[in-house]
């Protein structure tokens, strides 16, 4: 029996030493510095962290180390962000590229958003912006939507400890995001000054934390006393004048300028410092990512041994810190809307008060508000009371009151190169309504002015349109036509999810050939814009249809379809198709096919008929991926046909060829080279998008 309770004491010695080592090996705080797209180097650390079961007891992040850090923090895997990575369409979410609300219903929706110059005014006319050169506003709703697995409001309540850093710029502090919206927190940190506009929480306007505290191991080692520190730093180490070639370049040498030194500062309060070789790679740059990913993991690999030594001397690892009392809401707060529209948010959600604060239920009504075209931006923070109560502060940035923009489009193969400028008027009657008026200058004229009521519940509204213009073509074997279109129309516009739809009155008057016409009559028009990026979608089908019943006896209408999917990272495959009736009797009531790019090598020669009907494919390599987007070779063939009255066929056509393009918010340029039916090769170039005309309608 002595035997056996030796052998038992010595198990038990034996046990309490093996897991005291356990516990005290415990875990550390990371602290994962900016650095743009080389911060995802710190997905390669988390990895090398958790094979090792090394846990992770805090993080602190800055820019990028906001975003990796904060997701992390919800419980994502290394391998769940690098697959979130994977899919990420960097250009479509910083850019913002997704059509608006007060784009025409089955209108192309890159030619409203392209702009090479774009001003901001106020009531006084002054100028109000923009303050940065891109919102940020998809990317709000991306992280928004990656964050919900973990609805707080205290982010020390994540399954992970976690702090964000942003700089305040009227100030010049630090300010330490610990509270409110993560996706927020996310988004104000990497605010990038002069790329992305500031962002405001709590009164205060935030933008890259890196300004300050690109390495916050000071914070962090204030939030997390006594834990060790293991700071993760991608910090750029400057450019060579050869590497200095765009504007983001010069940005992100400005910002290493600044951010070397508050790193230095701060680096040598951390207890272990790991740098990933990420080389020179740009501030934005996402090709080779899987490179940025491995390049922290071998870091890691080769400091695990210091890694481990670290953790050791934190003791046990606290694990997550126990949840805090509810927070019962005592009041509701909107600021930045008109007294009416504030009224109405507010009694719609009176019945918060009393009841504990929702993050999910009050993030949701911040994603609706932004949802509309009035709204740039909504956010929400909460004031603590003495009492254990607080005010929900639900905080709405509106459209400025007038915007002006400027863009244009030209090419060498049809008659449409303008210069457009772009002049919005917002809360001209009242609260959300808008006069949106376009005007282009070239070989052809446009005019056009929309008057929008407010949106209702249900997201409707009505608009008045008043278009004039010019027309000239000259069909393949016609002499040349030239007629003056002047049209108003006034219609209903319902929208929900991706379906658009407007039902309304038209009518139009007509100069041409030295007579006038009158034309009037119902008009429907239904849409689908399910693509993910006007300019450059990588998935999605869109549709549209328009018809009008004109006088009461000729249907002129027109239906678009397309449909894009991935073959692989770099292939896509574009399919398009359509049909268009007219009238025949009337030149200006004609289908012209080619002068909507239906055939690119009839934009200067269209086959004129009362119908037509075309389809495309186009095979899409993807060569590039950057802030500026893609450059993309197409490999495209395109069949169209006229006919006459009783669809009878009349002339056809096919082309084949390829097409380089740099789709994008400012340049959306291509280089074509065509080989059609006729045996003739075409050789051109776009600029821009152009505002096609709705012919045969008003």
């Amino acid at each position: 029996m002595r035997g056996l309770s030796s052998i038992m004491a010595a198990i038990a010695v034996f046990l309490t030493i093996s897991l005291s080592s356990a516990a005290s090996a415990g875990g550390v705080v990371l602290v994962l510095s900016g650095g743009g797209t080389r911060g995802l180097a710190h997905i390669g650390v988390l990895k090398v962290l958790e094979e090792r079961n090394i846990p992770v007891d805090g993080i602190v992040g800055t820019s990028i180390g906001s975003i990796v850090g904060g997701l992390a923090a919800c419980g994502y895997s290394s391998s769940e962000l690098e697959d979130m990575i994977a899919t990420l369409d960097l250009a479509s979410l910083l850019y913002d590229r997704k059509g608006e609300s007060t784009v025409p219903p089955g209108e192309d929706a890159s030619a409203y958003i392209q702009s090479i110059l774009r001003l901001e005014f106020n009531e006084r006319g002054h100028i109000t912006g923009p303050l940065g050169g891109l919102s940020g506003k998809r990317l709000l709703e991306k992280l928004q939507q990656w964050s919900a697995r973990c609805p707080v409001l205290d982010f020390f309540q994540l399954p992970i400890p976690f702090a964000a850093v942003a700089t305040d710029i009227v100030t010049g502090e630090a300010v330490v995001l610990r509270r409110g919206n993560l996706a927020s927190a996310m988004r104000a940190s990497m605010a990038v000054p002069g790329l992305f506009s500031p962002w405001a929480i709590e009164g205060r306007l935030l933008v890259d934390g890196g300004l300050v505290s690109n390495a916050p191991v000071l914070v962090a080692r204030e939030l997390f006393p006594g834990r060790p520190l293991v700071l993760v730093d991608v910090t750029a180490r400057g450019k060579d004048r050869e590497d200095i070639r765009t504007v983001v370049d010069i940005v992100d040498q400005m910002i290493t300028i600044m951010t070397q030194r508050n790193v230095q500062e701060e680096i040598g309060f951390a207890d272990l410092v790991i740098t990933p070789d990420v080389g020179d790679l740009p501030m934005l740059e996402m090709a080779g990512y899987e490179e940025i990913v491995t390049a922290g993991e071998k870091a890691a690999r080769a400091s695990l041994g210091l890694i481990e030594e670290v953790a050791s001397r934190g003791g046990t690892s606290p694990g997550t810190i126990p949840s805090g009392a509810a927070v019962y809401v005592a009041d509701i707060e909107v600021r930045g809307l008109g007294p009416d529209l504030s009224q109405d948010v507010r009694k719609r959600h009176l019945s918060w008060i009393g009841r504990p604060a929702d993050p999910s239920e009050i993030i949701q009504v911040c994603s609706d508000l932004r949802a509309r075209d009035d709204i740039r931006t909504a956010d929400f923070w909460v004031e603590a009371g003495q009492d254990g109560t607080a005010v929900v502060v639900l905080n709405v940035e509106k459209e400025p009151v007038w915007e002006v923009a400027a863009r244009g489009y030209a090419s060498n193969l049809n008659p449409y190169s303008s210069l457009y400028l772009d002049i919005t008027r917002r809360d001209l009657f009242s609260d959300g309504d808008s006069l949106r008026t376009h005007l282009g200058l070239g070989e052809q004229w446009r005019f056009d002015s929309r008057y929008l009521s407010p949106v209702r519940e249900g997201y409707r509204r009505w608009e008045i349109n008043a278009k004039a213009g010019s027309r000239r073509l000259t069909p393949e074997g016609s002499e040349p036509l030239e007629w003056d279109r002047y049209s108003l129309a006034w219609s209903g516009i319902y929208s929900r999810g991706l379906f658009r739809a407007s039902l309304g009155y038209a009518g139009e008057f007509i100069q041409f050939d030295g007579e006038d016409s009158t034309h009037h009559g119902p008009l429907l028009v239904l849409a689908w814009d399910g693509l993910d990026d006007p300019f450059d979608p990588a998935e999605g089908f869109s549709a549209s249809l328009s018809a009008w019943w004109m006088d009461s006896s000729s249907l002129l209408a027109r239906m678009d379809l397309l449909w894009v999917t991935p073959l692989g990272e770099r292939w896509r495959l574009l399919v398009k198709g359509g049909a268009t009736a007219g009238d025949a009797s009337r030149p200006y009531h004609s289908v012209y096919l080619g002068t909507r790019e239906e055939l690119l090598s009839l934009a200067s020669r269209p086959l004129a008929g009362e119908n037509a009907a075309w389809g495309g494919v186009a095979f899409r390599r993807v060569f590039q991926r950057s802030l500026w987007g893609t450059v993309n070779l197409d490999i495209l063939a395109n069949v169209g046909q006229s006919y006459g009255p009783s669809w009878e066929r009349l002339e056809s056509a096919w082309e084949a060829g390829l097409a380089l393009s740099l789709p994008g918010g400012f340049l959306n340029g291509r280089l074509l080279a065509i080989y059609d039916d006729r045996s003739e090769w075409t050789f051109g170039f776009t600029i821009g998008r152009p505002l096609w005309d709705t012919d045969p309608m008003p």
